[in-house]
């Protein structure tokens, strides 16, 4: 017991303290859902049997929302989809696209599938009364002969010889009595006579005809370049609505052109460049022009301004007339004011005729009066410009850099327009092809011809630039009335 004095013992004690939550009151709930039920959405012909079902109610206009510049396609405007339609032949595809229409057997085979060559022969159970009967040599039967009469041939559809006999066929229709039968065209069948008595629109079978028109050349409206006119589209009205109603003063208005002065220079290079050879550089089109819209003042002469510019008006050469909507300027004549404006620097034109042909005509429609018949008067079209608005309002353009052209500060801010009848030499150029047409007015234009020859010598005097202190941006104009 004396050694267990002499032993030291340490107690060492440690305290952990739990703090375990207790268990929730209400455990949470899992369902169990069945998701094989999904497998039925998820299978492709679950989604090709709605396509099939419901149709799409998207209600899209005719551009599908995406605006299309249709103005160089031919006969669109009247109607004619071909422009735009899939050929009827496909062309050739090239090598290298042709790879990609190749189906899967015609890969496996290596790309080319021939019903005649195949790797194993067809197989053909023959007897001896068979093989007499395919054997041609031995052949009972006499063989077909062949008709000698050579078929006849079938003009193609725009051949120049099946349209004139297609359009004295039609005139032969219309009017039977004046009928050559020497002409070889052949008459008109019972069907043609049919729908001529008791024409069908070929869409809408319940519409009637309510009057008939026979399509005549209009040969007393003439242009100052002949029987050719101009069609002018905007892609914006040219006008904003004035109260809520349209602004008159476009049936007063005038359009002036001269060429771009920034687009000239790379025009006339790339002109000069297809010229020398066509087969390597492309036509650039017609010269890229700048198109200035010139107004009147009020519109409350816009009805004098067209009386004084119809000559079919007795007194469109009423001195009264022009006072009330002219101004004297320095030569001391009465002029029309027309301001300017707006101008379209993003002009585009295409040409509608190629040599003497027309492709696209206007027509309107002359009610009958006491001295003429119904008629529908047609006007070729020479040249169609769609005229694009610069972004911005009115009168008001991009700030050029100092390296740029301002094409405002090329164009004239007033036009003073002097009217007066046409001269000889300018009668002379509007109907310079109306004898071609109208035999009548042959004798007429010989005189006409004879004084624009006598004519042609003589120099106009040259128009006196503007005294000191005058606006330079303005111009005179001799408008010859038609």
């Amino acid at each position: 017991m004396a050694g267990r004095s002499d032993y030291k013992q340490d107690l060492i004690v440690s305290i952990r303290y739990r703090n375990d939550l207790p268990p929730p009151p209400m455990p949470p709930k899992l369902l169990e859902i069945d998701t094989g039920g999904l497998q039925q959405y998820l299978d492709p012909g679950f989604a090709a049997s709605i396509a099939k079902r419901e149709e799409p109610n998207i209600e899209a206009d005719a551009e599908g929302g995406m605006p299309i510049d249709v103005i160089g396609l031919y006969g669109y405007f009247e109607g004619d989809e071909s422009a735009i339609m899939a050929p009827e032949i496909a062309p050739p595809l090239d090598p290298e696209d042709e790879a990609l229409m190749l189906t899967p057997d015609q890969l496996k085979a290596g790309g080319v599938i021939s019903s005649t060559s195949t790797f194993l022969r067809k197989t053909q159970y023959m007897t001896a009364t068979s093989g007499l009967a395919s054997d041609p040599l031995r052949s009972a039967q006499p063989r077909a002969r062949r008709d000698s009469k050579p078929k006849p041939q079938v003009m193609a559809r725009d051949d120049k010889e099946n349209i004139k006999r297609n359009i004295q066929k039609a005139f032969n229709l219309a009017y039977p009595a004046s009928r050559d039968a020497a002409d070889g065209v052949p008459p008109a069948t019972q069907a043609e006579r049919t729908a001529w008595e008791r024409p069908i629109h070929p869409h809408k079978k319940n519409l009637k005809p309510v009057a008939f028109y026979p399509v005549l050349p209009d040969f007393e409206a003439a242009t100052a370049i002949g029987s050719s006119w101009n069609l002018m589209r905007f892609d914006k009205p040219p006008l904003p609505a004035v109260r809520g109603h349209r602004d008159n003063r476009i049936d007063a208005a005038f359009l002036m052109t001269q060429e771009h002065p920034e687009k000239k220079a790379q025009w006339e290079a790339a002109k000069a460049a297809f010229d020398a050879d066509p087969n390597k550089y492309e036509d650039p089109g017609n010269q890229p022009m700048v198109w200035s819209l010139l107004l009147p003042r009020d519109q409350g002469s816009t009805s004098l301004i067209r009386k004084v510019f119809n000559s079919q008006d007795p007194e469109h050469n009423d001195p009264s007339l022009l006072a009330r909507v002219g101004e004297s300027s320095r030569d001391d004549n009465l002029r029309i004011p027309l301001d300017r404006a707006r101008f379209y620097s993003n002009a585009q034109s295409q040409d509608k005729e190629v040599g003497r042909h027309t492709r696209q005509v206007v027509l309107t429609l002359k009610e009958k009066d006491s001295n003429s018949s119904p008629e529908a008067h047609y006007y070729p079209i020479g040249q169609a410009n769609l005229l694009k608005s610069d972004r911005g309002k009115l009168g008001q353009q991009r700030r050029p850099a100092a390296e740029e052209v301002n094409i405002e500060d090329t164009l004239a801010d007033q036009v003073m327009v002097l009217p007066r009848d046409p001269n000889a030499l300018e009668l002379a150029n509007r109907y310079y092809n109306r004898e071609e047409f109208d035999p009548a007015f042959e004798a007429e234009y010989k005189e006409i011809s004879a004084a624009a020859e006598a004519m042609q010598g003589v120099e106009a005097e040259p128009a006196g630039k503007p005294a000191d202190g005058e606006n330079d941006a303005a111009d005179d104009v001799d408008m010859a009335g038609g």
